[in-house]
């Protein structure tokens, strides 16, 4: 709203002000004294699709200038949004598909000139940023959607025919433009989201909610991934009688704190499990196994 609506209605208000009072009157023949007319709202449908596509791109550039290590910074991002099931052919065949209907569009309009050279390609182009929309990203998607928006809009006439109507047409086209890069935008936006959500989700689903700790699927997902390991089973009789004496928060207390404890002679990769009652479980790596866990037990009686 801040970013797209507002300032694109308050230049046109402006403008249109000025209009009236007579300080642009060699521009008279662009806007016109009535506001309500075509060229007044391909100016606004113009002004809000810069809003939406060029403001974010404007900054991004400014900001990789400004910070050109931010570069590391961007990849990753869209590395992180790219669906992981996508792979280098279904990226090369979009590509593809969008550079195909982008020349089909730029080509001068002739007397042989098919329906492809005219603005029906423009809306070709839409599933095909949906579908980029939906599996690439909302980072990628702007900086590929805003260029091939503004080499579109720069030679509109290659496709749009001067002829009876000429302004409506350009009116119709512009609506599109405003209209296909909301929907690719907020579609992007949407994807990235719930892929977002999912991935959280999912990781979620490997930690127990009350104690914080890895649970039991996590333990058996480790293991899927690493057979030769060693475990170790850590369990605390005494616990199940401090926590009907002084409540449950004590038993989490102190797992999470024997877990910390623990933590600080493990490798990278190896972690303690939470379990239910009052067990808990170590996965050791099996080189030099046996002698860790004695150091493990000497580290815990401390």
């Amino acid at each position: 709203f801040w970013q797209v609506f507002c300032p694109a209605t308050l230049f046109l208000v402006l403008f249109q002000f000025a209009v009236y009072l007579g300080i642009y009157e060699s521009r008279q023949s662009l806007a016109g004294l009535n506001p309500l007319n075509i060229r007044s709202l391909i100016n606004y449908q113009g002004l809000l699709v810069s809003g939406l596509t060029g403001v974010p791109l404007s900054y991004l550039l400014i900001r990789l200038i400004r910070h050109p290590r931010y570069i590391k910074g961007l990849m990753s991002q869209l590395r992180a949004q790219i669906d992981k099931k996508v792979t280098a052919v279904e990226f090369v065949v979009w590509f593809l598909a969008l550079g195909g209907l982008l020349v089909m569009l730029l080509l001068p309009m002739n007397a042989n000139s098919s329906i492809f050279s005219t603005n029906y390609t423009l809306s070709l182009l839409m599933p095909v940023m949906l579908w980029g929309a939906m599996r690439f990203g909302y980072k990628l998607m702007s900086l590929i959607w805003t260029p091939v928006l503004l080499v579109s809009i720069h030679f509109f006439y290659h496709y749009i025919p001067v002829q009876e109507g000429y302004g409506i047409q350009l009116a119709i086209t512009s609506s599109s433009y405003l209209v296909f890069s909301f929907v690719v935008t907020y579609m992007s936006m949407l994807a990235t989201r719930q892929r977002a959500i999912n991935i959280r989700s999912r990781s979620q689903a490997f930690l127990d909610p009350v104690v914080h700790m890895p649970n039991l699927r996590a333990l058996s997902r480790e293991l899927a991934s690493h057979p030769w390991s060693a475990l170790c089973l850590l369990r605390v009789p005494e616990l199940e009688v401090l926590g009907r004496n002084y409540g449950v928060m004590l038993r989490i207390q102190y797992k999470q704190q024997l877990a910390q404890w623990i933590n600080g002679t493990l490798q990278p990769n190896e972690r303690v499990y939470h379990l239910t009652g009052y067990d808990m479980a170590v996965r050791l790596d099996a080189e030099s196994h046996q002698q860790r866990i004695e150091t493990l037990d000497e580290h815990i009686k401390q």
